[in-house]
């Protein structure tokens, strides 16, 4: 399982500007070469006002307004579905492995982990102001 080593065995924890972490070698060659591959347009070649962003349009409300689908930016995007899943088997096994029970159950300890942690020092805090 790649993704469930990368988590594991390669991953850099970060606690500024909050707790994340970075994750080395999560996707396998495979994986990346499908995304490479996948057929998307080049947003450059379009009249957009693209700012890098997933929303592709800036995140203005006019561009989707009325249309539950996404509207025009969801022509920039590429969905693995059960439709076209055989051109992406290694995004396929990504996938799967990331609705396992051991990657689930892992990334809750390193949550649950985060969460206690903050749990404690607010403790803390406020013992310090009650209690001086």
């Amino acid at each position: 399982m790649s993704f469930l080593n990368s988590i594991q065995n390669q991953s850099k924890k970060h606690e500024f500007p909050f707790d994340h972490w970075e994750y080395n070698n999560s996707l396998s060659d495979g994986a990346i070469e499908e995304i490479i591959k996948a057929d998307i347009p080049d947003v450059s070649k379009h009249n957009l006002n693209y700012d890098g962003t997933r929303a592709i349009d800036g995140g203005a409300a006019e561009f989707r307004e009325g249309i539950a689908s996404g509207g025009e930016a969801i022509k920039f995007r590429c969905f693995v579905t059960k439709e076209n899943e055989k051109q992406f088997p290694n995004l396929v096994k990504f996938i799967n492995e990331l609705q396992s029970k051991e990657v689930h159950e892992t990334i809750s300890k390193m949550i649950i982990e985060i969460y206690q942690i903050h749990m404690l020092e607010l403790k803390l805090s406020v013992t310090e102001k009650v209690f001086g």
